[in-house]
């Protein structure tokens, strides 16, 4: 495999992680339970790639850098980065619920279409917000990956899941990623 290959199957992944990240964003913020641990269920269903109902080690890095992307589509949508650090870091429900009641009402206001909102996300190129831990060792400040904490998902939120993985991958979502990355590669980018 060339390099040409790895780039390309490096931004394939890439966008596939944005793309379910927002579908994540998307259904937490339809599901009106802004809790830290509704978010968190959503995270590993979708990190929980063999649908084991736990995460294994391989699946953990996926976990973090999920974690690390709902907040950057958290951001995108329009919330506040502060609120964002508090809710992820440091599983603030205060800071969810506040946060979830702005987007959900922001998003009453938006005229484009789930698809359409998660096939922009998937093309932007900037990393809003970084969702790792910061914590002192030994007088030093490091970032730290976030800890996974395994829940029982309710059935209410297996449905909220399913329907995050069912529109990640739409015909009409597919379609739309497509159209963003033939106008992306005819402005070099």
């Amino acid at each position: 495999i060339d390099t040409m290959d790895l780039s390309a199957i490096d931004d394939f992944a890439n966008k596939s992680l944005k793309n379910d990240a927002m579908s994540i964003a998307l259904s937490w913020i339809n599901s009106k339970d802004y809790s830290f641990g509704a978010l968190d269920v959503l995270v590993q269903g979708m990190a929980d790639i063999d649908g084991s109902g736990n995460i294994s080690t391989e699946e953990e890095d996926y976990y973090n850098q999920l974690f690390m992307t709902v907040g950057d589509a958290l951001a995108l949508l329009g919330a506040d980065a502060d609120g964002i650090a508090s809710f992820l870091n440091d599983e603030k429900d205060e800071a969810g619920l506040k946060i979830g009641e702005f987007l959900s009402a922001k998003m009453d206001e938006i005229q484009d279409d789930d698809d359409t909102i998660i096939s922009n996300f998937v093309v932007s190129t900037d990393q809003i917000f970084e969702s790792m831990k910061k914590v002192i060792r030994g007088g030093v400040k490091t970032w730290v990956k976030k800890k996974i904490r395994p829940k029982k998902i309710s059935s209410a939120q297996r449905m909220a899941l399913k329907q995050a993985r069912l529109k990640a991958h739409t015909a009409t979502a597919i379609r739309a990623r497509k159209k963003s990355m033939k106008i992306r590669k005819k402005m070099g980018m």
